[in-house]
């Protein structure tokens, strides 16, 4: 599996659980999160530029992990129901 197949699998594996609204969320109400979720965005963007397999596939686990705790932590608010409810 080459790394555009590895981030095409994390990217999925986080928009399984993604709510909608959820990162504005965590930008307003969880910015630790959204720290977490930026610095790995960060991390994989260089490790993938820099050619560094075995960092890389560290940085696409934060990533992944980073992900799904936003998700987590907004569904865990009630605030994705508030909003399917209004849609």
């Amino acid at each position: 599996m080459n790394a555009t197949d590895h981030i095409r699998q994390a990217v999925e594996k986080i928009a399984t659980e993604y709510p909608a609204g959820c990162l504005s969320w965590a930008a307003e109400n969880r910015p630790d999160l959204m720290r977490q979720y930026s610095g790995a965005v960060k991390a994989v963007d260089q490790t993938y530029r820099d050619k560094d397999q075995e960092q890389f596939m560290a940085a696409m686990q934060a990533y992944t992990k980073a992900g799904q705790a936003l998700c987590r932590a907004y569904s865990e608010t009630g605030q994705a129901h508030q909003l399917s409810l209004a849609g």
